[in-house]
């Protein structure tokens, strides 16, 4: 009996999901300012904590409120002068890729509300220019990462994203939230 239930349920649950199905696969493309919490707090001289960020991303909207979603994000590089002359004597750049679920909800005829959460894989590759010698590191790892924002339809097939995203608890040692304030182009086909 009760296994009937639960087949009668999964098909049910199948039929509305199929029914309301978008289908839809998506690419796009955004660009924006990242900051790196707590980057130059632990660090006495000139620091840059922010950069260029930049995110190529895909998905599929299995339904008008729900996706999937997959980037990969270049968050820039952060830089500390250790020395009096001003040169970066640290450099540390991440980059990794995400897997999200995104949630959509319709505000009006042409904005949505959008959200996600997911796994960010993640990989820092910094340098230490010494007098003499160069020291590298490189770091990995997957640590967890959402946002949210607004998305104006111009047309069914062309949106415009605007979003703030944050990878939390980057780094293995000095661990470092990470923000990004993006705006790009999203294409369905």
């Amino acid at each position: 009996m009760k296994k009937r239930h639960l087949i009668f349920t999964l098909i049910f649950l199948m039929s509305v999901v199929s029914a309301e199905a978008a289908g839809r696969f998506y690419a796009g493309i955004a660009l924006g300012e990242t900051t790196v919490s707590e980057a130059c707090k632990r660090v006495r001289s000139d620091c840059d904590d922010s950069d260029v960020g930049l995110k190529v991303f895909g998905g599929f909207q299995i339904s008008r409120h729900w996706g999937l979603e997959a980037a990969y994000v270049d968050l820039g590089q952060v830089t500390a002068a250790l020395s009096s002359s001003g040169t970066p004597s640290i450099t540390a750049r991440i980059e990794g890729f995400t897997l999200s679920g995104a949630g959509t909800v319709p505000l009006s005829k042409k904005f949505d509300f959008f959200a996600k959460a997911g796994l960010f894989r993640w990989q820092i590759e910094a340098a230490r220019f010494g007098r003499f010698a160069t020291q590298r590191q490189t770091q990995d790892g997957t640590d967890f990462t959402f946002g949210a924002g607004m998305v104006f339809r111009f047309t069914e097939d062309m949106r415009l994203r605007a979003m703030w995203e944050q990878f939390s608890d980057i780094g293995d040692r000095n661990t470092s939230d990470i923000h990004l304030f993006s705006g790009g182009m999203v294409l369905f086909f």
